[in-house]
């Protein structure tokens, strides 16, 4: 058996030395790993700071434009104000309704205002009137009752001969008008796109790395710089919903005119089968009444049918 030939003290001395040198950068780099890994995710946020502060900085850039288009849409909007209902405007409708009443030989017996309920773009209020004068009248009058400045839309109308032969009519109208809409606009959020990255929250300078206390610093300063855009973002986000909600309050009340000036049409047309109808019921009675699809259907006391 051949014995191990010792190695001579100058190379065990190398061996002892290379092998410490190993065990160093083992322990250097077991140490150091989660110090460069921090840096790295230090330096990626500070880019994600960067790239969404500049991604903000181009949205602002149209602040000028969006004002000026809100300022535009609010003058618009303005003549709105006549068109549709407020809550102040309820002390006014007896009057007006008094009088239309007189111009076509007919006086108001009753109105009743219900309670105003909310819609998608636009909120309704409900009224009902009882009116009685001569059967003669009663086209000017639904005449005079759809010119009215306020924006209107027919529930029912329902007529009725208080003493059969008389020509006079008592006449119930019910019908919704058309109110603005008490809900503020609601933005989106802008600080949910263009926000620090979630790093920031996760971390705090106690749990940085020495070696990256600069690399720290560098992603604080991206970070003020990008929150402190967060009251520009937001006060654009506001004008953006506001002109969007006054547009399509807009549109809504173009929409409701257009159908207003059909339904107008279609109740002088079906106004003499109604009179047709209320002579020849039982009852002396008779109504008219939007059914689907839009169309307004002749009925009886019983309710409104088709023909």
């Amino acid at each position: 058996m051949v014995e191990p030939t010792p190695l001579p003290p100058s190379s065990a001395r190398w061996v002892a030395i290379a092998s410490a040198l190993v065990a160093g950068v083992a322990l250097a780099l077991t140490l150091g790993l989660p110090t460069l890994r921090q840096g790295r995710l230090l330096d990626e946020a500070t880019d994600v700071c960067v790239a969404r502060a500049r991604a903000a900085g181009s949205w602002l850039e149209r602040e000028e434009s969006v004002a000026a288009l809100l300022d535009a849409e609010l003058a618009a909007s303005s003549t709105l104000q006549t068109v549709l209902l407020s809550e102040d405007d309820s002390g006014t409708i007896e009057p007006q309704l008094v009088l239309m009443a007189r111009q076509h030989d007919a006086e108001l017996q009753l109105l009743r205002l219900g309670t105003r309920r909310a819609g998608p773009t636009l909120d309704t209020a409900p009224a009902t009137a009882v009116l009685i004068g001569a059967r003669t009248g009663l086209p000017e009058l639904l005449d005079g009752f759809y010119r009215q400045e306020r924006i209107v839309r027919l529930v029912a109308l329902d007529v009725e001969l208080p003493e059969f032969g008389e020509d006079t009519l008592r006449t119930t109208l019910r019908w919704e008008y058309g109110s603005a809409s008490d809900a503020a606009a609601e933005p989106d959020d802008p600080m949910l796109r263009w926000s620090p990255p979630a790093l920031l929250a996760r971390t705090g300078p106690g749990s940085v790395s020495p070696w990256n206390r600069v690399r720290w610093e560098r992603l604080e300063q991206a970070s003020i710089e990008l929150r402190s855009l967060a009251p520009r973002l937001r006060r654009l986000a506001d004008m953006d919903a506001q002109r969007a909600t006054l547009q399509e309050q807009r549109s809504a009340v173009v929409r409701w005119r257009e159908a207003q000036a059909a339904e107008q049409s279609a109740v002088q047309r079906r106004l003499p089968e109604l009179l047709r109808r209320v002579d020849l019921s039982a009852e002396g009675k008779a109504s008219l009444r939007p059914g689907t699809g839009g169309r307004l259907v002749v009925g009886d006391a019983s309710g409104a049918v088709p023909d």
